[in-house]
């Protein structure tokens, strides 16, 4: 899927089936169980579509797994000032998603800061990387590298 969105200057969308697991986590809200760094990776660079299920009685021999098809409309939703570091943030945080993010984020930012920035998006100081949508990642690393 990084190869797709680093070709998204070519392309314009892309059609997917990936094992239902990985779809759910695709299209995954915040907040819940499914949602995560792959979650807020792909949907930063693209619109994610789930498409339908391709039971394994479609393929031969049939595999163990159910599939999905998803659909990517590439093209950055949110962008940032430093697209690396914002992607290094957010993963770091979700290296440790069972961990306050002011305590996951502490070797980048000041666990001040982050407080702040969550108080800011209007987010409980306590909060945990799967509780952020999107929008709440973008305002919260434009917060902690701007101020």
């Amino acid at each position: 899927m990084e190869k797709i969105i680093e070709s998204s200057e070519v392309l314009e969308s892309a059609t997917l089936m990936v094992q239902e697991e990985v779809a759910r986590r695709c299209v995954a809200m915040n907040g819940t169980a499914d949602f995560s760094s792959l979650t807020v990776f792909l949907q930063y660079f693209a619109t994610v579509k789930y498409g339908f299920l391709v039971p394994p009685k479609c393929f031969y021999p049939a595999p163990k797994v159910e599939s999905a098809v998803i659909h990517l409309l590439l093209g950055k939703r949110f962008p940032v000032a430093d697209e690396e570091r914002f992607l290094l943030t957010m993963r770091t945080a979700f290296q440790h998603r069972r961990k306050m993010m002011k305590s996951s984020l502490r070797n980048l930012y000041a666990p001040e800061k982050i407080e702040a920035a969550l108080l800011h998006s209007k987010k409980s100081a306590l909060a945990r990387p799967e509780e952020l949508s999107l929008e709440e990642w973008v305002q919260l690393y434009t917060y902690v590298s701007t101020c």
